[in-house]
């Protein structure tokens, strides 16, 4: 079991809000399943476009789109921030 960090969205009030939350699974797909179920019984809404990654353009990109709001915690801001990126 690894820990993994998976980012969603949720759709309110006409914006799209980048959340994260930190999920035990075996594989990064399965993570994503058990998020949009965490999500779905706290909430009662759907966690759209899960996923493990989020890249430093992803979230420059979305900071300066006025429909996106990121709420992220600032620890994980500054982690992808100063991340390098590695091209394959």
């Amino acid at each position: 079991m690894k820990i993994y960090t998976v980012f969603y969205y949720l759709k309110m009030h006409k914006r799209e809000y980048l959340r994260e939350m930190e999920i035990c699974a075996q594989t990064a797909r399965e993570a994503c399943v058990l998020c949009k179920d965490a999500v779905r019984l706290m909430d009662g809404r759907n966690a759209f476009r899960p996923s493990t990654r989020l890249s430093k353009d992803d979230l420059m990109e979305l900071e300066r789109l006025p429909r996106y709001v990121v709420q992220l915690k600032p620890e994980t801001i500054a982690k992808i921030k100063t991340a390098q990126t590695l091209d394959k």
